[in-house]
Parts: C-alpha cells; sequence; structure tokens
C-alpha cells in the first residue's frame, strides 16, 4: 500500500527513491526488494500448495491461512513488481492511467485483505481456545468461507471502488498525469476510514484476542505448575504435564512473534498514513518512504514463515514438496 500524502507534499519525480540516492544504494535497494518479492511469492505458493494437496491441512484454521496466502501471492505478482519498478525509475510510471489506478487499487486492496486475514486468524483461534466445545460444531467450512468472503468483499469496497469513482481524493487527476507519475493523495476522509478499515480495527482486535489467549495460557500453565508433585521437579512423574507446559510456553512465543513482527511491519506505516494528510507542513523523505512502505510489504515476506513454517504438519508438506516424495 503505498503512501498517500497530502497536496503538498506528494511525490516528484526528482525527490523520488531512484533519483535521491547513489547508485550502489539503487542496487541494494533493488535486490533487498527483489528478494522481499521472491521469498513472498514462493513462501506463500508452497503454503497454497500444500493445503490444496494434502487432506491433513484441510482444516478450519488453515483456510484462512490458505486465503491469507493467496492474498500474499497476489500482492508479490500484481503490486512489489510494479512498487519495485516505481520506486527505482526515481517515480517515473510507465505504464498508463490504466495501469496506474489496476496498480493503486490492488495495492490497497491485497494489503487490507492480507490485515484482515491476519484478524481473522487471531479471532479464530480465540474461539477455539476460550470455547473449544463450541468451535468444533460452530466452525463449518460454510462460516469460514462467509469470513473469507467477507474479508475480501471489504477490501474490494476500501479500493478499487473509491478509486474508480473518485471517492478518495479531492481531485481524482493527481492520481495520474501525463507528466508518468502514478503518486496517490487521499483526502482526510479516505484516509481515515480506510487506515481503520485496513489497520487499527483488526489490530485492536488482534490485540485483544491474543491477550486474551495470553490470559488463559497463563492460567492453565499455573494450574498445571500447582499440580504437579514436588518430587516431580527432581525428575520423577508428570511426564505429559511438562510436555503441556512446554507446549503452553511454545505457544506464548509464537504469539509474541505474531504481534511483533505485525507491528513492526504495519505501524510504521499507517502512523505515517493517518498522520500526514492532516499535516501539511510535515515532511519526510522519500527514501524512508520506501523503506516504511516495504517493511509493510515484507509482513507478506513473514506470513508463511509465521502462520505456516513454525507448524509442524505444513514443515513436513513443505518437506514432501520440496524433495518431491508427494505420495
Amino acid at each position: 500500500m503505498e503512501t498517500p500524502l497530502p497536496d503538498t507534499t506528494t511525490f516528484h519525480n526528482e525527490s523520488a527513491v531512484g533519483k535521491q540516492i547513489s547508485l550502489s544504494l539503487q542496487i541494494t535497494f533493488g535486490i533487498t526488494y527483489g528478494i522481499i518479492a521472491i521469498i513472498t511469492l514462493v513462501g506463500n505458493l508452497l503454503v497454497l500448495i500444500a493445503v490444496l494437496k494434502f487432506q491433513r491441512l484441510q482444516i478450519p484454521t488453515n483456510y484462512f491461512v490458505c486465503s491469507l496466502a493467496f492474498a500474499d501471492v497476489t500482492v508479490a505478482i500484481l503490486v512489489l513488481p510494479l512498487s519495485l519498478i516505481y520506486d527505482l525509475t526515481g517515480g517515473e510510471w510507465w505504464f498508463g492511467w490504466v495501469f496506474c489506478y489496476f496498480w493503486r487499487s490492488c495495492d490497497v486492496m491485497c494489503c487490507t485483505a492480507s490485515i484482515l486475514h491476519l484478524c481473522c486468524i487471531s479471532l479464530d483461534r480465540y474461539w477455539a481456545i476460550t470455547k473449544p466445545f463450541a468451535y468444533t460444531m460452530k466452525m463449518s467450512k460454510g462460516r469460514v468461507a462467509c469470513m473469507i468472503i467477507t474479508v475480501w468483499f471489504c477490501s474490494v469496497c476500501i479500493s478499487f471502488i473509491p478509486f474508480y469513482l473518485g471517492w478518495f481524493t479531492d481531485d481524482p487527476d493527481t492520481l495520474y498525469t501525463d507528466t508518468g507519475k502514478c503518486d496517490l493523495t487521499v483526502n482526510k476522509i479516505y484516509a481515515v476510514l480506510s487506515a481503520m478499515t485496513s489497520f487499527y480495527i483488526p489490530f485492536i482486535v488482534m490485540v485483544f484476542s491474543y491477550a486474551a489467549i495470553l490470559r488463559i495460557a497463563k492460567i492453565q500453565a499455573n494450574a498445571i505448575k500447582k499440580s504437579i508433585p514436588r518430587h516431580s521437579y527432581t525428575g520423577g512423574g508428570g511426564p505429559e504435564k511438562y510436555e503441556s507446559a512446554a507446549s503452553d510456553r511454545k505457544a506464548l512465543r509464537t504469539l509474541g512473534i505474531i504481534m511483533g513482527v505485525f507491528i513492526v511491519s504495519w505501524l510504521p506505516f499507517f502512523l505515517m498514513y493517518i498522520i500526514m494528510p492532516f499535516c501539511s507542513e510535515c515532511e519526510i523523505s522519500p527514501l524512508a518512504i520506501s523503506v516504511i512502505t516495504w517493511l509493510g510489504y515484507g509482513n507478506s515476506c513473514m506470513n508463511p514463515v509465521i502462520y505456516a513454517f513454525m507448524n509442524r504438519d505444513f514443515r513436513l508438506a513443505f518437506k514432501k514438496l520440496l524433495t518431491c516424495s508427494v505420495s
């Protein structure tokens, strides 16, 4: 999701990243951004193939992971290559107004869908842990499908519709100009609505969901610790309880990684996103904008690592796929 800026601080060719930094640094950024795009594509394609190929992985939670991977694959194919070219050519747009609108719309849609899927996964885990019996009965394939459809519907409503109807800005002609630019300038209303939908509301939901999961995990860990006889600490008895405690600690680490990566990836971008339209005097260098934007894109690169590679069943599936030992 490239950064929308107020009218007084839009990108211009002479100040864009590709014309602001040295050639060596430009090459470094190009290679780094290219690696992010490739890893995003390959990692998420592996997730999609694994879920489609192995029946063991076809469970409600993994349908969210699969749709998340599809969103991130779309980011890798439709958004990142054009973002890379636009950054490294000094903000020169070579592809006309049709692709300009399409690229910007895909950018907002795919990044929004990716974040909303993370929100759905947090809710899925919350329901599974807080209401395990009701979860197994109510979290059907149909309900999961409805949630996924809702995610994509909201993502389209916050991207393609406002863009093609001109609601995102006070002057729709500022998105694409004949001077070869595809700069995005949004009005304050769209900035607030899109930021709330794409990040702040999902972020709040994720914080509350994982905080509740963390609280329950601590209660369970304390209960297990109290139920272990003292002589067990010296090596006698209770191996199942030790395994359960270790599993709880692993779950807590996983939750920390999930929220840590998400916050580091997206919070800088959406702070900048929501502040810039309201602060015409605020200045931030195009280089910083580029790094912050690609930090957000990097979340699509990390998602398969967090939600799939850290899962034993997914790792086994990836091993079979990569060694061509699929039965």
